[in-house]
């Protein structure tokens, strides 16, 4: 099925032909022309016009043209439906609302469930639907009173025209008390089936996949569908193991990415730009999640994304530290030469001001941290205390920063050299707790945002950069062990 596209122009020209027709065949036989000429799926766009204008009053897009081909409003499909939108696309607007109301006025399905991640969203959205039915005058005027006295209501079960029930349902919910009129729902709907919580560890998440494909499919009807719309939280979330086709869902599903951005142009004309659609998120990580569908791995490192916190403005420091891991080359295949600055407000908590992770050259690197520190110490006043370094990769780094801070900025630096330790994991480990007691603030808006979080998110795998953290490392000693030698 390919739906039609249509404009409110389209809709308007469709009401003033209504009010011909009207004159021409009476009330009665005029609705029931409307309600066949309806009838038809492909016309779902000028139904959303017309019926519900108060959420559809602007145009559809390309994207949810999309949608709707997907989802096959208006059909008892054989296949299971997931969808992965970004968020703020509409999709709830489209495949709850508009999809729900549509068959039900239609009476394609008689039984359908309505799943989210707590009972109170769960209620919420059926709430959504009740709204309608009672109070939308199309409805009531093309379709009849779809809420009247044989019609059934508290707070989590809807019944509609006496033949259309709604049970909302929310996730890890016992689904048993669905089957205690004795029929099984046709459809399952589970928009935002996983909140954030459901995915920070690996036992919540298969607890609620053990939910999903267990109680849940199991109460579905034989010959009923699942439908499941979500903005993936995790690479390891229900909606990604769908996307993916792993068991059970290998078979019998049809699944639809619609990220922002499409070969680096936004599919939503509100977002014309790169840039606007960047705000939409904090930082990189939030970008890819809900705005491209692309979760990024934050289980494989000790650090968890839920241990990051972000900030907008930077608080009075009363200390700052700064530390450079310095590699031998600008080459591609090199490490990053990592240089950070992190001061300590008075409440204790930890802030990183500025950094740079780069690929650069050997004279480059000790001019950065001159720059730093005449930025940083001599211009804004930030109490940089300590300056420390690891030659390791690049031997003579110490010598050349100090002798370009003496002969061409007449600067005398307190800088040391920091004998790091081999193992890189002890040498961080000290700093974890921080890091999980959500006392270290990153810059929300820090251009280099996104190589940061790679490396910190995954360390300690094997075959990923870790500058970043070796740069934490640095800057943190200062403040939690012993000041090394003087340089």
């Amino acid at each position: 099925m390919k739906v039609d596209k249509y404009t409110l122009d389209d809709a308007r020209n469709f009401q003033e032909k209504y009010k011909e027709i009207k004159k021409q065949y009476g009330k009665d036989e005029s609705r029931a022309m409307v309600r066949n000429y309806f009838a038809d799926p492909r016309k779902i766009a000028l139904f959303a016009y017309v019926v519900l204008p108060h959420y559809f009053n602007r145009n559809f897009k390309d994207v949810h043209y999309k949608l709707l081909n997907h989802i096959e409003i208006g059909k008892r499909h054989k296949k299971n439906k997931g969808t992965m939108m970004y968020r703020g696309g509409g999709k709830t607007s489209i495949e709850l609302v508009l999809q729900e109301i549509y068959e039900a006025c239609y009476n394609v399905f008689q039984f359908s469930v309505i799943n989210s991640y707590n009972s109170t969203m769960a209620i919420d959205k059926l709430r959504l639907l009740k709204e309608e039915f009672e109070s939308n005058e199309f409805i009531r005027y093309f379709y009849g009173e779809p809420i009247g006295e044989k019609e059934y209501w508290n707070k989590q079960d809807l019944t509609a025209w006496g033949r259309n029930r709604f049970v909302a349902l929310s996730t890890r919910e016992n689904p048993k008390g669905l089957l205690s009129k004795g029929d099984r729902p046709q459809k399952i709907l589970s928009d935002d089936i996983l909140s954030a919580v459901d995915v920070r560890s690996i036992e919540q998440r298969e607890i609620a996949m053990q939910w999903y494909k267990g109680a849940l499919m199991e109460c579905l009807a034989a010959d009923g569908v699942l439908e499941i719309l979500n903005t993936p939280l995790h690479p390891d979330d229900i909606i990604m193991t769908i996307f993916k086709g792993e068991p059970p869902f290998h078979v019998d599903w049809d699944v639809l990415k619609l990220p922002a951005m499409v070969n680096g142009k936004t599919v939503d004309a509100d977002w014309k730009t790169t840039k606007e659609l960047n705000e939409k998120a904090k930082d990189e990580y939030t970008f890819q999640q809900e705005m491209m569908c692309n979760p990024l791995k934050i289980d494989s490192g000790v650090i968890k994304f839920d241990d990051l916190r972000f900030y907008d403005e930077l608080p009075e420091i009363i200390s700052a530290s700064m530390h450079a891991d310095t590699t031998h080359t600008g080459k591609t295949t090199s490490d990053y030469f990592a240089l950070g600055i992190i001061g300590q407000s008075e409440d204790n908590y930890y802030y990183l001001i500025d950094y740079i992770l780069e690929k650069c050259t050997v004279d480059k690197q000790a001019q950065y941290l001159i720059d730093f520190y005449l930025r940083y110490y001599e211009q804004l006043g930030i109490p940089i205390n300590n300056i420390t370094f690891d030659e390791k990769a690049n031997q003579g780094f110490g010598y050349w920063v100090k002798k370009l801070a003496v002969e061409e900025h007449d600067l005398s630096l307190p800088l040391t050299e920091l004998n790091c330790p081999l193992d890189k994991v002890k040498h961080f480990e000290p700093h974890i707790p921080h890091f999980r007691s959500n006392r270290i603030l990153l810059p929300k808006n820090h251009s280099g945002n996104k190589i940061l979080l790679d490396q910190l998110l995954a360390f300690p795998q094997k075959g990923v950069h870790d500058d970043a953290v070796d740069m934490f490392s640095g800057c943190l000693d200062y403040f939690h062990a012993p000041v090394p030698s003087v340089f």
